[in-house]
């Protein structure tokens, strides 16, 4: 029998959270499925929301029997956000923004005036629009009533087709993200004489969607990497990649992906957006970062050289222009080290940190390796379809599956740039815009596709592609036209993999192409004889090592990274680009941290189309070895090595005069600054409390003289070894510039002398030292300005400059 209608406990009903204003409620109930059932049957499922009165009240007469009465309804998420899915809430949203700033900018639109930009998206997953059904039926070609209890936990039908349904509410809520906000916006925007930019695919609650289609709306794909990714409470690491997936929106428990942790990296998903769909290059929000660990790590404020390999892995990632998060508007006054952006997050990036008059020399070597960066095409031997399932992983270099072979590289492809952007010539799978790929790999966790991926797929192949199957699919992913959709799939997946079970390894043709099966991918690549795109020594890149390569008509480029704190020498082969000249390129090394470039006279040149080169890296340190035509028959040799012998001719010890900033140098009675050092030693060991939590610049200064400098026909340099964290030299009254990165020397041979010199050194720290010291006075005594705080207890961070501080000899 029915209760009274007053008597419905509605309240406690699972309650659907919807993007969108509040509006009516649907009710929908379905008969008590019997005892041998555990499925709810669409036929059994009844619409009666015009049983419902206009006070909320429920005026249905039920037939005898037990029932269960599902009531859904949206509103608004706790992030009172616009409604994503609503083209009409995107124009409302300009209309009330940017619009007014329209006849205000006038001429200066398209000028001064360029991008909307939009930040990574953190507004939660939305499920709902107030056409949603109708745009549903438009886009799957079925009504989704009979299958709305599965987003409140209710199977319908079967499991497997339950898993249907939210494959197609899924790709519909994609298609809404991509059709009507991401995509209408940077229409609207173009229409007012605006480029849109995006970093909508990643951020705390992601969107579902097709990540890479919706980079596809902006100009240029924006990213987000992290520096110190360990998260302050859970000292958790990032597992290698993210998957985008919010775990507690409704109806996506069972989805197919998983959420990976704090992968805090999404360049390499900016990256191939931006390969696949011919944009010119990928930003990225760089270096976000938690303040500070209990372990001392103030990564806020990080100096360049801590920061470093970071960029560098971000670049070798596919990343052509930092954005810095964050710089934090600072006001007029005096007041240091200033305020940071939140209390918790990003890196203190702005005027008032102590080394800002000195940052151009880092801005400067980021500028010089994103314009390099920016030069050909990207290249990579393996395209990773992602598959129809949205949204899906995004994974780096080492955690892709099957495995990446040691020395390739790879983009991710998605389903929608598989069917109408790739063909195939000469046998590679090309796109548009000049990229190109040797192997299409399919996922290896997917055993329901789509028939048109599939018919895409089998087309390429027999066009002249190389495909690397994964597991055969049994069905259609989802539920529009079936089940005669699972027909053509079992058809098209009978014509790819055969009609006999594919088991073990191998490989069999199809048309002009091929299909292989069961084989390590290094393997694939060794049977096909061709050479890893970069080779370290031993035949593997090393871990230690991070690359990439891009290619013009006439030049290969490669960006090598030692991401470790020591010195590395290795011999490194690289696979040049085939075509007319490629056998008279000559290896250059270009170093961004000087905008310099010279010849490499020692290598090697295989059969195999390799270059190989004797290299050395200081720690971290990172450049371009690039191959230019050189014009002639073949490559010019020239005398002498690659990295000439340093050799030691003069150790500058102590004693040493120092020089503190006397505004920062306290307690000190008479505030003089000077000090002098026996020898070169940690400001944090010193006994004077002033040197230990001194923080600011202090200047070295040593007298010295040189014998013999006129009858030495080489290269000098002044290697200062150690130093925390940025130093800028000056022998005899010229400056030699900024060191901030190893190997922590400058070139002296035109301003050394052999009587006496006066060299200066200004070295220059990090802000926590002081912060430290001020948190031990009393508020009167203390200096420092700041909403980041630190403690009494909190560890010092190493300081000055430590040498040892020799002069030396190129051989």
């Amino acid at each position: 029998g029915r209760p009274p209608a007053s008597e419905l406990d509605l309240k406690t009903a699972r309650r659907l959270v919807q993007s969108g204003p509040p509006g009516s409620f649907d009710v929908y109930y379905h008969d008590d499925p019997s005892a041998d059932s555990s499925f709810l049957q669409p036929s059994d499922i009844l619409d009666i929301s015009n049983q419902m009165s206009s006070d909320g009240n429920l005026g249905w007469q039920a037939p005898p029997g037990r029932w269960l009465i599902l009531r859904f309804g949206y509103t608004v998420s706790n992030k009172s956000f616009p409604d994503f899915f609503n083209r009409e809430a995107v124009d409302h949203h300009l209309r009330m923004g940017v619009e007014k700033l329209l006849p205000v900018a006038g001429k200066y639109i398209g000028k001064s005036w360029t991008h909307m930009f939009q930040d990574s998206f953190e507004n939660g997953s939305p499920t709902w629009t107030q056409k949603f059904r109708e745009e549903f039926r438009a886009r799957r070609g079925y009504d989704m009533t009979p299958w709305m209890p599965v987003l409140a936990d209710h199977l319908v039908g079967s499991r497997a087709l339950s898993d249907r349904f939210l494959h197609d509410y899924r790709q519909t809520i994609s298609d809404l993200y991509v059709d009507n906000w991401f995509g209408y916006f940077a229409k609207r925007l173009k229409g007012m004489g605006l480029k849109y930019a995006t970093e909508a695919a990643y951020g705390c609650g992601s969107p579902v969607a097709d990540a890479m289609k919706i980079f596809s709306c902006s100009e240029t794909p924006v990213g987000e990497f992290w520096h110190t990714q360990r998260h302050p409470i859970t000292g958790k690491q990032p597992t290698g990649g993210h998957s985008g997936v919010d775990s507690n929106s409704p109806g996506f428990e069972r989805a197919e992906t998983s959420v990976l942790g704090f992968g805090f990296n999404a360049v390499r998903l900016a990256a191939s957006a931006t390969h696949i769909y011919g944009k010119p290059f990928a930003r990225a929000e760089a270096f976000t970062t938690w303040l500070h660990n209990k372990e001392g790590d103030y990564a806020l404020y990080d100096p360049p050289f801590a920061i470093k390999s970071t960029a560098d892995r971000a670049f070798c990632d596919g990343l052509g222009q930092i954005i810095f998060h964050v710089y934090s508007q600072q006001d007029d006054s005096d007041e240091m080290p200033g305020n940071v952006v939140w209390e918790n997050i990003g890196l203190h990036f702005n005027r008032k940190i102590t080394w800002w008059s000195r940052a151009h020399v880092f801005t400067e070597y980021l500028s010089r390796c994103q314009l390099l960066l920016r030069q050909g095409k990207f290249v990579a031997d393996f395209a990773y379809w992602t598959g129809d399932t949205v949204p899906y992983e995004y994974p780096d270099r080492v955690a892709m599956r099957p495995a990446l072979p040691p020395g390739c590289n790879a983009d991710l492809v998605n389903t929608d740039v598989l069917i109408n952007r790739m063909s195939v010539k000469d046998g590679l799978l090309v796109l548009p815009d000049g990229v190109f790929y040797r192997y299409l790999v399919m996922p290896p966790k997917r055993d329901t596709m789509e028939a048109a991926s599939l018919r895409k797929i089998r087309d390429l192949i027999e066009t002249g592609a190389t495909v690397v199957l994964g597991p055969r699919p049994v069905s259609a992913a989802g539920l529009g036209n079936y089940p005669k959709c699972d027909d053509e799939v079992k058809g098209l997946a009978d014509a790819i993999w055969g009609a006999a079970e594919v088991t073990g390894s191998g490989e069999r043709k199809l048309g002009k192409g091929r299909v292989v099966w069961g084989r390590p991918l290094v393997d694939l690549l060794a049977a096909d004889k061709l050479a890893q795109d970069v080779a370290f020594e031993g035949g593997k890149v090393q871990p230690d090592f991070d690359w990439i390569h891009y290619r013009t008509s006439k030049s290969d480029i490669y960006f090598v990274s030692n991401q470790t704190s020591e010195s590395k020498t290795n011999e490194v082969r690289f696979r040049l680009t085939a075509g007319p000249g490629a056998h008279r390129r000559q290896p250059e090394l270009w170093d961004p941290v000087g905008g310099t470039h010279r010849l490499l006279p020692e290598f090697r040149q295989s059969e195999d189309g390799t270059i190989a080169l004797a290299l050395q890296f200081a720690p971290r340190q990172s450049y371009f070895i690039v191959f230019r035509e050189t014009g002639s028959a073949s490559t010019v040799r020239v005398s002498g090595t690659n990295f000439p012998e340093l050799k030691t001719a003069l150790e500058l010890a102590g004693p040493w005069e120092v020089q503190f900033d006397q505004k920062w140098f306290y307690p000190d009675e008479g505030k003089a600054g000077k000090v002098i050092f026996e020898k070169l030693e940690d400001w944090t060991q010193r006994p004077e409390e002033a040197v230990k939590y001194f923080s600011g610049t202090a200047t070295y200064r040593k007298r010295f003289a040189f014998p013999g400098k006129s009858s030495k026909p080489s290269r000098l340099w002044l290697d200062l070894g150690t130093v925390k964290d940025l130093a800028e030299v000056r022998l005899n009254g010229k400056s030699l510039g900024v060191v901030w990165t190893a190997p922590w020397r400058v070139e002296i041979s035109e301003a050394l002398k052999e009587v006496e010199n006066v060299l200066e050194i200004d070295v220059v720290n990090q802000w926590p030292n002081r912060l430290i010291g001020d948190s031990r006075l009393p508020a009167d005594k203390q200096v420092t300005k700041s909403n980041y705080k630190l403690k009494p207890g909190d560890p010092l961070v190493s300081s000055g400059l430590l040498g040892p501080v020799q002069v030396m000899t190129e051989e």
